[in-house]
């Protein structure tokens, strides 16, 4: 028996591990999406975690032959033609509750359509955009502040859940699938949304407005904006609105006070973005100047999974480090790798062969007994590197 696993995300990583564990990884293949860039950001490249653990690879064409083969898709960029394959055991994970948004963009549809729930299914693959019948699904429940985010992460968790729960079963022929409904129902094609152009429509009640703002916010990844401004957050304000919808009611460097056609709204700025440009540049004016602005924002991702302290902690820049930890960032902070802050230090002293900013954060409480998500310490970075006067420095610690 051979199980594919084609697509990316970090869910997929989790699947491909515990798949490991279950049946070898000499019974797995590997297909990346086609557009895995090969380059960590603020998801593991699947392409490059198969490379770093030995795991096989292959193209989708590689496994048509194949008679004994369970495939399994998160993600997967490229429809999939079931005619091509020997085996009949193809299925998919989808990031909706199935007969609901299948096709493009379930992340976004649910929130901006105000729907109670979404979910994640894992259905069989046919000929159809995410019409097979449906092996097993987990509901998640929105709320009123529920954005992109929120649901992608929690789509992402979900789906590790349904393979964990599922895999044996698959494995096993154990499985009681169940056609989709004919009577409900819905699809979203890749053109009834513009992601390189998004427009919300102001025109609208409170509630429509902000589930249009929150479909979009996407610290890693976007921010909607708001006459030229990142927008972070949304908030409906119990005060009736009497004035034409989207007029600024106020504006201050916090957020924007808008009318709508029933409610007024608080659309809340982002700097977060000018700040990780500040750090990029090493701009200390700009970076006090955003303090205040940014009060809230600190523990934000930038495109590569970092905050605004591991970047700074990475550039070895101990005055950026002492400002952003005087105003609240967290030291113990860590990426979707595990990485916390005081690995990025390790790495940034290390490149500098200066640990000023590095025992400055150990000084603020950043934990020097921290392991990353392969189980590397701090020693362990600094033996990676072969760099003797660090590794010295974090033994005399302990």
């Amino acid at each position: 028996m051979t199980l594919a696993l084609a697509g990316k995300s970090n869910a997929l990583i989790e699947c491909l591990n515990f798949s490991i564990n279950y049946i070898g990884k000499e019974n797995i293949l590997i297909v990346p999406a086609l557009n895995d860039s090969r380059e960590d950001s603020w998801q593991y490249s699947i392409t490059r975690y198969c490379e770093r653990k030995g795991l096989k690879i292959c193209n989708i064409e590689d496994l048509y032959p194949l008679n004994d083969l369970i495939f399994i898709s998160i993600q997967f960029d490229k429809l999939i033609d079931i005619s091509k394959f020997k085996s009949k055991k193809l299925y998919n994970i989808h990031f909706s509750y199935l007969p609901f948004y299948k096709g493009m963009y379930p992340i976004i549809w649910p929130i901006i359509n105000q729907e109670e729930f979404s979910g994640v299914t894992i259905h069989k693959l046919d000929w159809g955009i995410d019409t097979g019948a449906i092996v097993d699904q987990i509901k998640i429940y929105l709320t009123d502040n529920t954005t992109s985010r929120d649901l992608y992460f929690s789509c992402l968790d979900n789906a590790v859940k349904l393979f964990k729960n599922n895999l044996s079963k698959l494995i096993n022929d154990e499985l009681i699938i169940a056609d989709q409904p004919i009577n409900r129902g819905s699809y979203y094609s890749k053109k009834t949304f513009d992601f390189l152009n998004p427009k919300i429509d102001l025109d609208k009640t409170a509630c429509e407005i902000s589930a249009q703002f929150r479909a979009l916010i996407f610290p890693e990844y976007q921010y909607p904006k708001f006459l030229d401004m990142e927008i972070s957050k949304v908030e409906i304000i119990p005060e009736r609105s009497y004035v034409k919808p989207g007029k600024v009611l106020e504006n201050n460097d916090h957020y924007f006070l808008i009318s709508s056609v029933d409610y007024n709204l608080r659309l809340y700025k982002s700097y977060s973005n000018q700040l990780f440009n500040a750090i990029e540049t090493s701009n200390i004016d700009n970076i006090l100047k955003l303090m205040d602005k940014v009060a809230n924002e600190l523990e934000n991702k930038n495109k590569n999974g970092w905050t605004a302290l591991m970047m700074a902690a990475f550039k070895n820049d101990y005055e950026m480090v002492r400002i952003l930890v005087e105003n609240g960032a967290d030291v113990n902070a860590k990426d979707f790798k595990g990485m916390s802050v005081l690995m990025y230090a390790i790495k940034g002293a290390i490149k500098s062969k200066k640990i000023d900013a590095l025992d400055y954060l150990i000084r603020k409480g950043a934990n020097i007994d921290d392991y990353d998500n392969e189980g590397n310490s701090l020693i362990s970075y600094a033996e990676i590197e072969c760099d003797n006067e660090i590794l010295n420095y974090l033994k005399k610690l302990k």
